[in-house]
């Protein structure tokens, strides 16, 4: 999502440094998808995509069939995390953003695993104009090109149920957004990702020695969504990590586990990677395919894990293994 606001809550133009990290270039176009997508950021700053000729601005930067796919967060209950189709839809998907106040925001971008592809970072203190009302916004995007046009836009919602809630005119709790500890980046964070990765593959965080060798006292994987509210949730500490290993361990027979080609460069010591795999709970057996997912995996300067936080593109398959009580009551956890 491409968060443009009224001109009075944004400034005419968005400064947006893009290191080039990954980069890559398409057989068809000579400019790289980073570039493509700053040019965007760029046109979206400027308000080319509300006012003036909209149409003529979207025909440079989209396919006229281009979807931007934001169900991943349809289960909050937000109407607009929907597909959206064409310019009617792109249009329209604008149109509701505007309607959102941005501060502090932060985006990076990078080119992912196909030279096609681009994925884009943000983090920003969201209001929303009509009830007031504030939140920690994450999201995380992955932009598909033909050519220098954008063919289809995916966007993961960290934690959709608070943007549902700073939307409603209903007095709701806002979920919160856990701290993530801040660290020391290490120089090169492929290294540790590759030997916690073995680690976990390997099962040995089910060991609290191992993960106080491994992983940060505040160490946080926040699996935060409303989905699950239950189980996808923030581990914190030592402790918190190994509850979460444990119930993966005790209640998940994963299958087909696909982990796509690690990404550095959106944040420094961080890899952003993708997962996919197959999943049965243990107890109810029932079983979901295709479950999806991207990951922020972060380390400091000597190699310790601090920090994962996980944006899920259909976290209501992982919520359909579990038991009626499992998905209402906290007491469902491992």
């Amino acid at each position: 999502m491409l968060k443009r606001n009224s001109s009075e809550n944004m400034p005419t133009t968005v400064d947006m440094p893009a290191p080039e990290l990954k980069k890559a270039k398409s057989t068809e176009t000579s400019k790289s998808v980073v570039e493509l997508i700053g040019e965007v950021l760029a046109a979206w700053g400027k308000g080319e995509f509300s006012t003036g000729d909209v149409d003529a601005a979207l025909a440079k930067y989209y396919t006229t069939d281009v979807l931007i796919d934001a169900s991943p967060a349809a289960h909050s209950g937000v109407a607009m995390y929907k597909k959206h189709n064409g310019f009617t839809g792109v249009k329209d998907w604008f149109d509701w953003v505007a309607s959102f106040k941005l501060e502090d925001m932060e985006v990076s971008m990078g080119a992912g695993e196909k030279e096609n592809i681009c994925l884009l970072r943000m983090n920003a203190s969201a209001t929303y104009t009509a009830t007031g009302k504030s939140a920690f916004f994450s999201a995380f995007q992955i932009f598909e090109f033909e050519g220098e046009k954008i063919a289809k836009q995916t966007f993961a919602v960290y934690n959709p149920a608070a943007v549902a809630a700073i939307i409603s005119t209903e007095d709701v709790p806002i979920p919160p957004a856990v701290e993530l500890p801040s660290f020391s980046p290490h120089a090169n964070p492929l290294e540790p990702y590759g030997e916690k990765m073995a680690l976990w593959g390997a099962g040995e965080f089910l060991k609290a020695e191992v993960r106080r060798e491994h992983l940060v006292p505040d160490c946080v994987d926040d699996l935060t969504d409303g989905a699950l509210p239950s189980v996808l949730k923030p581990y914190v500490g030592i402790d918190g990590t190994g509850e979460w290993m444990e119930h993966m361990a005790s209640t998940w027979d994963m299958s087909n586990l696909v982990i796509g080609t690690p990404i550095v460069g959106l944040k420094a010591g961080c890899v952003t990677t993708s997962m996919t795999f197959d999943v049965k709970h243990k107890g109810t057996g029932k079983e979901a395919q295709g479950v999806q997912m991207w990951n922020e995996f972060a380390y400091n300067a000597a190699g310790k894990f601090v920090y994962a936080r996980h944006f899920f593109i259909n976290a209501p398959l992982i919520a359909s293994i579990y038991s009626g009580h499992e998905r209402a009551s906290a007491s469902g956890v491992a």
